[in-house]
């Protein structure tokens, strides 16, 4: 049963970065348009900005999941990672 709680935790924590996301996107276009329109060393830096905002979600969901299977295995006894 520890396995499912696992899993529906790392679904759940998923769904939770989305939400956030999506709540928080006006703030981020506001200030991404507000550098870029700054100009100079700014615009690079919204450029950076938007690039992590883009590419992190990815990386969050793909360690999520990968700790999830390690989790629910061990919970499982049946795991190399005790």
């Amino acid at each position: 049963m520890g396995a499912v709680k696992t899993w529906l935790l790392a679904l759940a924590s998923i769904f939770a970065m989305g939400l956030a996301y999506l709540t928080l996107q006006p703030f981020f276009d506001f200030g991404l348009e507000y550098m870029r329109a700054m100009g100079g060393y700014a615009a690079g830096v919204a450029g950076l900005i938007d690039t992590v905002l883009t590419i992190f979600p990815y990386g969050f969901a793909a360690a999520v999941l990968i700790y999830a299977f390690i989790d629910s295995t061990r919970q499982e006894d049946n795991s190399q990672w005790r």
